[in-house]
């Protein structure tokens, strides 16, 4: 179901092909900007890495650093990737966190591209990373593809390539963050856990992970925690499309009474089931649809259970639409292919605008093609790594994680209007963690599933991961 690859990532929609093509020259320039208030003198540095991190042979990393001049050893290194699996790093990189900033405003085809203050190499070194497969990085001759389409392999690639910036740039000291968006949060906590097996002492210091995608399988399907964990994200979106009453109470005030309804009352009654009194499942159902604006009767007809996809579908019926995936406010007309998601039409602005900024401010020339679809073409041709009947999602591995490296920093972002990584899988991710993981920090944004597409948001983003970096 290609539902699956949409929920993990922030992927695009269109594919170059390997094979004969330029070869892309690295490539180092020197700049010099205004990030949160302080000019900095920066340099950009394209380059390649050639490494075998996997009995799956050999892989041609590509990444784009931004490294502060007379950067110290103790300056903090920030590596950054989207999700996929595989996906690459232009999103964040061009929208969200780089020295330049693509502005998507109503016609995304004429945004302007500009000086991003919210770049925040004021605190940190950045290191965009692109698995194999995206943007320029590629899979050699000798390698097989597919062996790197799994969970473990590919994790296993991202702290190859770690080990050697790190070798490369003598920053062996420096100390070092991952964020992974979306399935990149699966990835950033895999690879952190290899790392704390195969080499703790390599100074890892936190995870900021964006939408995480953790523990979305052990929620899906029959697990009635579903529907308490999808509810505020429904309620938001009920909110924002004036479907609910918002009349003596903010929207915060809102959440609560959602989320307290969804821990409390309907908790109950979905363990309950067949043997709840028809009179309560009623009021129940009268409940959820002053708290979403969906249809009393939808809620007596699917048990007080709505899933996102049919939450999607109803709540703006009345009107001929339907709601986005990647954020619910967006909207298309209902009739419209429902696997084309409105709120995600990102990629060919996207790609273009990286495309001249390559070639403009990081001053590269015979541009191989910058791949920004995945290569994984179907859910199945990825090995999640997961065993069978002993565990769904990557909780656990965040678990033991921490229990590792329990002076390891935890955030996560959230957006309240993100209906693929909803915000109550986020909280009861920390509710259910054990030990230091428990400790995580949770921001939440008003966006959808890319928290950094509209200027406010990422004001606030770009703050919060400072102050995460920073320690302030």
């Amino acid at each position: 179901m290609r539902l699956t690859i949409l929920l993990l990532c922030a992927a695009g929609l269109m594919c170059g092909v390997q094979g004969a093509e330029p070869q892309l020259r690295g490539k180092t320039l020197n700049h010099q900007g205004q990030f949160a208030g302080q000019t900095l003198s920066y340099r950009s540095v394209v380059e390649h890495f050639s490494l075998t991190p996997t009995r799956h042979g050999p892989l041609t990393l590509v990444s784009t650093s931004y490294i502060a001049e007379q950067a110290g050893r103790q300056r903090p290194v920030l590596f950054v990737f989207n999700g996929g699996p595989l996906a690459p790093s232009m999103y964040l990189h061009l929208l969200a966190l780089g020295p330049k900033r693509l502005v998507l405003g109503d016609d995304p085809q004429a945004a302007p591209l500009i000086n991003n203050p919210h770049s925040p190499l004021d605190v940190a070194d950045l290191v965009f990373y692109d698995p194999a497969g995206t943007g320029f990085s590629r899979f050699d001759a000798d390698a097989n593809p597919t062996g790197y389409f799994a969970t473990q392999s590919d994790a296993e690639a991202l702290l190859a390539f770690m080990r050697a910036w790190v070798q490369r740039h003598r920053r062996q000291g420096s100390p070092l963050y991952l964020l992974g968006e979306s399935y990149g949060s699966i990835r950033a906590v895999e690879a952190a856990l290899a790392l704390s097996h195969q080499d703790p002492k390599l100074p890892l210091k936190g995870l900021f992970l964006l939408g995480q995608a953790l523990n979305v399988s052990s929620l899906a399907g029959q697990n009635p925690l579903q529907a308490v964990s999808d509810l505020p994200t429904q309620s938001a979106l009920g909110w924002y499309h004036g479907k609910v009453s918002h009349q003596g109470r903010t929207f915060e005030q809102f959440m609560a009474q959602s989320r307290e309804f969804a821990a409390g009352p309907l908790l109950k009654a979905l363990y309950l089931g067949n043997r709840l009194a028809e009179q309560d499942r009623l009021a129940l159902a009268n409940r959820l649809s002053a708290l979403t604006g969906l249809n009393t009767a939808l809620y007596l007809k699917t048990g007080l259970k709505v899933d996102m996809a049919t939450f999607r579908e109803n709540l703006l019926a009345d009107k001929g639409l339907r709601l986005g995936q990647a954020d619910g406010r967006v909207t298309a007309p209902l009739q419209q292919d429902p696997s084309t998601d409105p709120s995600m039409p990102l990629s060919g602005p996207v790609e273009k605008a990286y495309l001249a900024f390559a070639q403009g401010f990081l001053g590269l020339r015979k541009l191989p093609p910058y791949l920004t679809d995945s290569p994984v073409k179907n859910p199945a041709q990825w090995h999640w790594g997961l065993a069978p009947f002993t565990r769904q999602g990557y909780e656990r591995d965040l678990d033991e994680l921490m229990a590792r490296m329990p002076t390891l920093k935890l955030a996560l972002g959230v957006g309240y209007f993100d209906t693929l990584t909803p915000v109550g899988a986020s909280e009861y991710l920390l509710q259910q963690a054990s030990g230091p993981a428990a400790q995580g920090r949770l921001y939440y944004y008003q966006s959808g599933h890319m928290s950094y597409t509209s200027s406010s948001e990422l004001a606030r983003f770009s703050q919060d991961l400072r102050r995460f970096i920073s320690g302030d």
